[in-house]
């Protein structure tokens, strides 16, 4: 699916939510981020808004990334760096180090914050903690998209339907906040698995609209992605030292880099779809 508008993205405020921690929201986040650079250019920043904050340790430990690899520092870890991981670095950044997501710690004042920062970037994707908060509230309702990611199971796919309670009491502050549900961490075998949980929550999310607020899924900008990001442990175990999927994979796979291109393709076009559907410009 071809890119429609290559300044779609352009000081798009992004969000990734759930009400359940261990969907993959952080990881998502960040290779949006990356997608987004090495797709458009665009430099989006992260806002670390989890009291997790892992995002924020991903990237402290990719500005060190090479130097850590070659010996030449030690900066602190939760962790070594393994061998092969060490190898890889080097191989991958022999002239010119990593790119380093630009990020920011924030718990409160979002919506001024983008105000504030919009000179800087090309836009923010702000990472939430994995429950119902205040913190997940108000950067709902200072966002343009909102990502939430699923696991293919019943009990994560049961919690959407608290989530997708807290977007309609949102609406009234942000009326023009688009939602994407995103199946994630899916295992390449289970991907039939997948596909018949995509058509379940599409029919549940309507169902649960019409009975309580008479609307549906259309209506409310509420959309469940065709894309489908898979998971490979031996790739994504090792995001957390610094390096992305997408170079972690290199040589092995092109799955992590194709699925997120793709699924910022199916968000634009979504999106623009809606903006026609509704009579926007």
């Amino acid at each position: 699916m071809a890119a429609l508008n290559n300044q779609f993205w352009k000081f798009k405020r992004v969000a990734l939510m759930s009400t359940k921690g261990g969907v993959g929201k952080t990881t998502d986040s960040l290779h949006i981020c990356y997608q987004l650079k090495k797709k458009h250019g665009l430099t989006f920043q992260y806002v670390d808004a989890d009291a997790q904050e892992s995002g924020t340790n991903h990237c402290k430990g990719r500005a060190n990334l090479v130097a850590d690899c070659k010996g030449e520092t030690e900066s602190d870890r939760e962790r070594p760096i393994p061998v092969e991981v060490k190898k890889l670095v080097n191989r991958l950044f022999k002239e010119q180090g990593p790119y380093v997501i630009p990020n920011v710690i924030k718990k409160s004042g979002f919506k001024a914050y983008f105000a504030e920062a919009r000179n800087f970037y090309d836009g923010f994707v702000t990472d939430t903690q994995g429950a119902d908060s205040k913190i997940g509230r108000e950067v709902m309702i200072s966002s343009d998209i909102l990502i939430i990611p699923v696991n293919p199971s019943g009990m994560v796919v049961t919690e959407l339907k608290k989530l997708i309670a807290v977007i309609m009491d949102a609406r009234g502050l942000n009326p023009d906040l688009r939602v994407f549900v995103v199946f994630n961490r899916v295992v390449s075998s289970a991907k039939k698995i997948a596909r018949e949980h995509i058509e379940f929550v599409n029919e549940m999310i309507d169902n649960y609209l019409q009975a309580e607020h008479n609307t549906n899924k259309e209506m409310e900008n509420i959309h469940v992605c065709e894309t489908v990001i898979t998971e490979r442990q031996e790739i994504y175990n090792n995001v957390d030292v610094g390096l992305n999927a997408f170079e972690l994979s290199k040589g092995k796979s092109l799955d992590a880099e194709m699925q997120f291109d793709t699924l910022l393709d199916e968000i634009e076009y979504l999106y623009e779809m809606n903006n026609v559907s509704r009579g926007v410009a």
